[in-house]
């Protein structure tokens, strides 16, 4: 069960990385569409990819597009991050829209509808040596 975050924002991909994380998900971050493509094409598929849609350079919509266009891609869910008013239906594959400030508990109900249920935390709580 492995995210693939894309945010040109440093806070926003950490904060997503350490709520997953704690849930045992595998997750990688990137900051921007186009290292987001070029991860796609050189390494294993994720099971959800969350996307920023207002980046420099490669917007989220240009990456929904190429990753419509590609047999190969197309069949990996993608969740919208966004401040704006963008639709599922605006971004080709989007399937769910989550708007920010991204409350963390709906995000980890969107990921596990798409990659499964979380693991156990990543941070367990282990006996302590005496």
């Amino acid at each position: 069960m492995s995210v693939l975050v894309v945010d040109d924002e440093p806070d926003i991909r950490e904060v997503i990385e350490i709520a997953l994380s704690v849930h045992g998900y595998e997750v990688t971050t990137v900051t921007s569409g186009e290292e987001c493509m070029r991860f796609l094409r050189d390494r294993e598929r994720p099971s959800v990819i969350l996307l920023d849609l207002m980046m420099p350079e490669m917007s989220g919509w240009e990456v929904c597009r190429q990753l419509s266009n590609d047999p190969a891609l197309s069949t990996i869910p993608i969740v919208i991050l966004t401040g704006g008013n963008a639709t599922a239906e605006s971004c080709p594959g989007a399937t769910t829209v989550l708007r920010k400030p991204i409350q963390l508990e709906r995000l980890i109900e969107v990921i596990a509808r798409h990659a499964g249920p979380p693991c156990a935390p990543a941070l367990s709580q282990q006996s302590m040596p005496s």
